[in-house]
């Protein structure tokens, strides 16, 4: 075979393309998404090709395991009663490898485990493999779902149905747990829970995640609790960055008593729907945090939103505050229609002077501008910014604000003497009453360009896209 007569260190690096860990090193990719799919169909297909390709390939194929099942991006709060279709997450076989073959298990680097629908029955699941799960828990430590081996034997002997158990344990769980622990290197870990679970389960051995840097808390299908997450934060000393998901956000996701942390390591938040509440109290345990996004599903009040960044004003370096769905258009939402009223104006960001070590800000337009006929004020970005600003991004631009960057422009000397880069990405599409009206928005937008001289002569580079007004890309699935 070609590809054998490389170099090793090239060989590696050509397999290394195919694998989604390898090419997504800091993120959370989705492995649903297809491309990811062919991608491992293709690394699985070069294992079979040859022992001496297989050497190479494995280690790399088994970097990255994902039960799948990811909620979809198209999922909203109103969009409460979407189901997606299940699929096998082939879970059952995978631990059953890295029980036999502990070497492979080395090789993990990243675990997505999503947790399906309660009546979790797949067919690889037959009494042999539930015999060897259960002496490996027992071995381990790990707490199963039998409340005794007599309830256990009946099943093995085919005198009950574990379907018959389905309300009384939590298999699917089990499984994740086993995982977690049976893959010692794993850095980067997609935890999805089922709200119908209760919060309070946990059967991790009390054994600490040291290599566990990245944590994705990912929600299932109506929301989800918090009581696993609170087990996987005791146990990962080494954490850096946590991604919290809700895009229900169901307001039943609370933790329980006792639940303050210390994570001293933590550099970055994310908060994908999290009611604010939340997010407020899991950014005070972050002593470190100096990168923050949050990603609302919900119009916020301005004081809740400064309440809950209050603990890392001080010291935080970077800021991403957006609607998760790339603002009110996404709904049908006219901004400057009555249907909003005050509970959207009360939501305006007027400034984040306080945060006086602020580099980099992303902002979406509806987060700090109302309406030109009830909100005009051509200072508006002049109070938005500290002093600190290095790098602004607003995204998601509906509407001119030529006048607003005209005066952003000639404040930076004295203002703001460290911005050297500002990005603006405009909506493509917007919900008009009249074609007329889009058209004459999209003129003025396009007038905004103008800016780009003024910007020069103080040395800022400008830079233009153009978005959707649908759902935001974050920084994961």
């Amino acid at each position: 075979m070609a590809l054998l007569r490389l170099p090793e260190e090239l060989l590696i690096q050509i397999l290394s393309c195919l694998c989604i860990h390898c090419q997504n090193p800091y993120g959370f990719p989705n492995a649903d998404e297809p491309g990811f799919r062919k991608d491992n169909a293709a690394l699985v297909s070069l294992c079979l090709t040859s022992k001496q390709t297989l050497a190479f390939a494995r280690p790399i194929l088994y970097h990255h395991y994902a039960t799948g099942n990811i909620p979809p991006p198209s999922f909203t709060p109103r969009a409460g009663s979407y189901e997606y279709i299940y699929l096998s997450d082939s879970l059952p076989a995978f631990l059953s490898t890295i029980i036999r073959r502990p070497s492979l298990a080395t090789h993990i680097r990243c675990l997505q485990l999503q947790e399906i629908e309660p009546h979790y029955n797949p067919s690889t699941l037959t009494p042999h493999v539930i015999r060897l799960f259960y002496d490996t828990s027992n071995t381990i430590g790990i707490e199963t779902p039998f409340a005794t081996e007599r309830v256990l034997d009946r099943i093995l002997q085919g005198k009950e149905d574990i379907n018959d158990l389905r309300s009384s344990i939590k298999l699917h769980q089990w499984l994740r747990d086993l995982a977690i622990t049976l893959t010692p290197h794993t850095k980067k870990l997609i935890y999805g829970e089922n709200p119908l679970c209760a919060p309070t389960y946990n059967s991790l051995p009390d054994q600490p995640l040291p290599t566990l840097t990245s944590l994705k808390f990912n929600n299932a299908i109506k929301g989800y609790n918090f009581g696993m997450l609170q087990s996987l934060l005791r146990k990962a000393p080494n954490l850096t960055l946590l991604h919290l998901t809700d895009y229900a956000n169901t307001r039943t996701n609370r933790f329980t008593e006792n639940g303050s942390f210390a994570l001293p390591k933590l550099t970055r938040l994310v908060g994908e729907g999290t009611g604010i509440e939340i997010f407020h109290i899991v950014l005070g345990w972050c002593e470190e945090v100096r990168d923050v996004e949050y990603y609302c599903n919900r119009f916020l009040c301005r004081e809740d939103l400064l309440l809950a960044l209050s603990p890392a004003k001080g010291a935080l370096r970077r800021l991403c505050y957006m609607h998760i769905s790339g603002g009110p258009s996404r709904y049908g939402i006219v901004p400057n229609e009555p249907l909003l009223g005050n509970r959207y104006f009360a939501g305006i960001i007027r400034s984040f002077k306080e945060f006086c070590q602020l580099e980099e800000l992303v902002i979406d337009q509806w987060a700090f501008r109302y309406d030109d006929t009830i909100d005009e004020d051509a200072e508006r970005l002049v109070a938005l910014l500290p002093e600190s600003i290095q790098s602004v991004h607003f995204r998601h631009v509906y509407r001119s604000m030529e006048k607003e960057l005209q005066q952003l422009a000639l404040a930076v000397p004295h203002s703001f003497p460290k911005l050297r880069n500002l990005k603006i990405s405009v909506v493509d599409k917007w919900r008009v009453k009249h074609p007329t009206d889009e058209r004459k928005r999209v003129e003025r937008l396009w007038q905004m360009r103008s800016v780009e001289t003024d910007f020069a002569d103080v040395d800022v580079q400008v830079e233009w896209g153009v978005e959707g007004a649908t759902h935001v890309q974050t920084g994961g699935p």
